[in-house]
Parts: C-alpha cells; structure tokens; sequence
C-alpha cells in the first residue's frame, strides 16, 4: 500500500499539457501593482547620490523607494542592510524599487534612475580576510565571526568518512515564466 515508485497521474496533468492551464500572469487583479528593483552596479562603496526624478515622473509610477525614504526596520530585523542605508556590500545589491501600475512602467522608470557612487576596494580574498573585512557589527548587532578549527577538529574524530557526491545541474526555469509570456503576447501585451 505504498505510492513510492507507483505511477500517479497529476492533477493538472492535462491542462499543463493542453496549454489550458492558467497560470499567474493570466489572473486579472483590480490595482494591482507592479514593483522593480534597481540594482548597485558597484560590489562596494557608498551610494554618493541618486536622482529618481525622471523616474518619479514616468508614466503610472505610483512609488520610487530608496535608502532615503524607505521605512526603517525595527528591532532584530536592523540585520537587514536592503534600503537602509547607503552603504552597498555587494554587486547587484537592491538600492531602490520602483512602483508602477504596470510591469513595463515599472521596468521603463528603474531605467531612468541615476545613481552616483563612491566605490571601494571590493572584498575578495574570503580566506585572508573575511572575518576583519567584513563589518563586525551592523547596525548596532554583533556580527559573527567565529569560525572554529575544521583541520583540529578532524584530528581529534575518532570516525571520519571521506566521500565525494555530485548533483547534476539544475536550472531555475519554471514553466510558469514562459507560459506567463506566451499568455501576454496573446493579449497583445509585450514581456
């Protein structure tokens, strides 16, 4: 009475497989909003200045949220560094997310932000340094720097297994993406 390794059918199965499946881009919400992030393009600095203005502007923006005007997270959630503050730690790190009542305006207007930097050094060498270049508190909270002694650890074991394991590769690639864009270009909508 096992169904581990018995063939199921999926509920959705044929819906999926007949493109009569809707997915989430094909629900129609009332107001619904639309948000983009803006991304540093430096791996570490300060945020010298951002101009939104353009942005704020733009057709159907409805909010331009940056470290300047972001609300501040209380408490134990003062670990999170997104939009706090204008310091960026990494590539890519979200400094602002632009709102809008569609998908494209939100899009057009994260394009129209200028945003001005003062880069530093970026923190590469992981094993020469990790500890003391990275921030040891943030936000008044301690960091954690305590990292142990893996080799005297493995010296002192009385059992150590040796084994190497592989997954294969996986992409995140969900159906629902594509089908999504499929589903707008049928509304006459780009993605």
């Amino acid at each position: 009475m096992s169904l581990v390794g018995a063939p199921l059918d999926r509920v959705d199965g044929r819906a999926k497989v007949t493109g009569t499946a809707k997915y989430t881009a094909e629900f129609e919400f009332p107001r619904l909003a639309y948000g983009v992030m803006v991304t540093s393009t430096i791996a570490s600095g300060q945020i010298a200045g951002m101009d939104t203005a353009q942005a704020e502007r733009a057709p159907g923006v409805i909010a331009v949220i940056t470290p300047r005007n972001a609300p501040t997270l209380p408490g134990a959630e003062k670990r999170l560094t997104i939009l706090q503050d204008n310091n960026v730690y990494y590539q890519n790190q979200p400094i602002a997310v632009v709102v809008a009542e569609t998908l494209h305006q939100a899009q057009h207007a994260a394009q129209l932000i200028k945003t001005r930097y003062e880069a530093k050094e970026a923190k590469l060498d992981f094993e020469a340094g990790f500890p003391s270049s990275y921030p040891g508190e943030h936000n008044g909270e301690p960091g954690d720097a305590g990292w142990g002694d893996v080799n005297a650890g493995l010296a002192q074991a009385e059992v150590k297994v040796e084994e190497t394991y592989t997954t294969p590769i996986h992409h995140h690639n969900p159906m629902e993406g594509w089908r999504a864009a499929a589903a707008s270009r049928r509304k006459g909508r780009r993605t």
